[in-house]
């Protein structure tokens, strides 16, 4: 999965240096993002564990040269997970929460108007940052004679992410454009982010 994120930067920074990128005066913009962020989480040792649709917010401020975008961005998510999952004898995931802080730099293309409608503007990109996750989870047991036991467990852990970027553009003004994506963000190695964000972004 690393080497196919390498791979998409590689060819995101590629299409910058053939759309033009260095040759223009550089435009400002700042934008603010936000949308549901869905948590898949893959089935482990015969248990599926379940994250109710979350959210996702965040800004940025980035550069655009011709085709050509730099961006960097922090964000939040937040996800809820499901109760009352069966994960052993006598044994109840209750619940719980996972959040993530994640700061990214990101390498976007815009691609020409004249392939889709005049006024979209669809683009993509690619992501390399950092994390921060943490996750609080409760556990319920019952013994044989009846008592009912719970457990609370924080986890907290960081390291380097990568996430991929899709979009369509339409400009409201001169100089704001409203813009629907999608983004990828891959966690850990059973765990996967899939937002679909509206962001609206406005240039200087």
């Amino acid at each position: 999965m690393k080497s196919l994120f390498f791979t998409a930067i590689c060819a995101v920074v590629f299409s910058l240096s053939s759309t033009g990128f260095g040759l223009d005066q550089p435009d400002i913009y700042v934008h603010g993002f936000g949308g549901p962020n869905y948590l898949v989480i893959r089935r482990t040792d015969d248990v599926k564990i379940e994250a109710q649709p979350g959210y996702l917010i965040g800004v940025g401020v980035g550069l655009k040269y011709g085709r050509g975008r730099v961006e960097f961005e922090g964000s939040y998510r937040r996800n809820d997970f499901r109760e009352d999952i069966p994960i052993g004898p006598n044994m109840f995931f209750e619940g719980g929460k996972t959040e993530k802080v994640t700061c990214f730099i990101n390498f976007l293309v815009d691609f020409s108007d004249d392939l889709f409608i005049h006024y979209l503007k669809p683009y993509m990109g690619a992501g390399i940052g950092h994390k921060w996750d943490m996750e609080d989870i409760s556990i319920e047991g019952f013994e044989y004679d009846g008592t009912i036991w719970r457990d609370r467990f924080t986890y907290k852990a960081h390291g380097v992410s990568f996430q991929g970027i899709a979009g369509i553009g339409i400009p409201m003004t001169q100089n704001t454009i409203t813009k629907i994506e999608y983004r990828f963000l891959k966690d850990e190695k059973n765990l996967t982010n899939h937002s679909a964000v509206l962001n609206v972004t406005r240039s200087f």
